[in-house]
């Protein structure tokens, strides 16, 4: 799901997963069919990894996290058009930027901390941090695009 939300992927377009489990990779390959019908998968591919080991993304595929039990990824090259996605999280990258720079410019302004009230300060800081963490997550879907 979070996948689908980050990339803008239809409920209704079906995708290819792959797993990378370090332990209970019979569990999950037994209940494949199940899991396919339940989160709308055309195929998973279960793949398994030492305790230790690492498992590198696909091409074409981005991450889509990690749980107790390995990693997900998720096939968005035919789900999506990877161009125009970039270019809509390039314009998000760089209005998030401007806003930043904003923020930061009224932080550093002396004059408006010491005469706003303190939970006018507050709020403009906890939206600095919203906006940064934000950025984060935008750079990341960025870098996963280019795998």
């Amino acid at each position: 799901r979070n996948a689908r939300a980050q990339h803008n992927i239809p409920y209704s377009k079906e995708l290819a997963v792959v797993v990378a489990l370090d332990k209970k990779t019979e569990l999950v390959a037994n209940n494949a069919a199940i899991i396919e019908q339940i989160i709308k998968l055309n195929k998973l591919e279960v793949n398994e990894v030492g305790k230790a080991g690492s498992f590198a993304c696909p091409a074409g595929y981005v991450s889509a996290g990690v749980f107790a039990l390995g990693s997900i990824f998720v096939d968005v090259a035919g789900a999506i058009d990877v161009e125009k996605e970039n270019a809509r999280l390039k314009k998000e990258q760089d209005n998030l930027n401007n806003f930043i720079v904003q923020l930061k410019k009224k932080l550093g302004n002396e004059q408006f901390v010491k005469n706003a009230p303190d939970n006018i300060v507050r709020l403009e800081k906890d939206k600095l941090m919203e906006a940064q963490e934000k950025l984060r997550k935008i750079n990341e879907q960025l870098n996963d695009l280019k795998n």
